[in-house]
């Protein structure tokens, strides 16, 4: 097991289309705003191809997450940013430590 953010995978969209209609369909949660925060590029040798990852701050209406698709997560969790939880999966990791500080996250003050 590791921990991630909400992935997702951009279907002839734009990132942020993506990201609200991700975080919903992964979790229920109704986006309001949004907040571009970076990207980072990985090169997987083994593959023989790079990785793009494009991170948004989603803004969402009140609520909790809810595991909507369990054959992926078996739950969703709120953690301090600067109490982050390992493992942390590879790509989200790769994020964490490029030192990117999302602005107005819990804990990156």
């Amino acid at each position: 097991d590791t921990y991630e953010k909400s992935p997702g995978v951009m279907v002839q969209e734009e990132p942020v289309e993506a990201a609200i209609r991700e975080l919903w369909e992964e979790t229920g949660l109704k986006v309001i705003g949004t907040t571009l925060v970076g990207q980072t590029s990985h090169f997987f040798e083994e593959l023989g191809h790079e990785h793009i990852s494009i991170y948004i701050k989603a803004d969402v209406l009140d609520g909790e997450p809810v595991v909507m698709e369990p054959e992926k997560c078996h739950e969703w969790k709120w953690f301090n940013w600067n109490h982050l939880p390992h493992p942390l999966f590879p790509l989200f990791k790769h994020f964490v430590n490029a030192g990117i500080i999302p602005e107005g996250i819990v804990g990156s003050a």
